[in-house]
Order: structure tokens, then C-alpha cells, then sequence
């Protein structure tokens, strides 16, 4: 069971933690963080505002 944190988050708190996020766009494959095999990516469109995510590895049959 989890135990109820002592002070609720704050919206600056949660921007603060975002902020500092580590996005990967690499394939997990294997237990490692990997480039694709052909070196191709896509874009990671938000649905929410159409803004770009990120560029994410485009894997292929060969990746895995």
C-alpha cells in the first residue's frame, strides 16, 4: 500500500520535475538504448496540440 505524501505537489513542482525529464528516443532492445539499424527516425507528434515530441528510432525487422 502506498502511504499519502505529507504535501500534495504543486503545479510548479510538477513543471520543475518536467523540466528536468530525460526523454531517450532510442529502441529498447536487448536491455540497451539503440540507434536503429538504418538510422531512420519519425516524428513523435503530441495528439494534445500537434506539437513535436521528439524524434524516435524507426525500427525494423533486422532492430530485433
Amino acid at each position: 500500500m502506498n502511504l499519502p505524501a505529507t504535501q500534495p505537489a504543486t503545479h510548479a513542482t510538477w513543471l520543475d520535475r518536467a523540466s528536468r525529464l530525460s526523454i531517450r528516443t532510442q529502441a529498447f532492445i536487448d536491455g540497451r538504448h539503440v540507434d536503429a539499424a538504418s538510422g531512420k527516425t519519425f516524428d513523435d507528434i503530441s495528439p494534445i496540440d500537434g506539437r513535436l515530441l521528439g524524434r524516435v528510432a524507426d525500427c525494423e525487422a533486422e532492430d530485433v
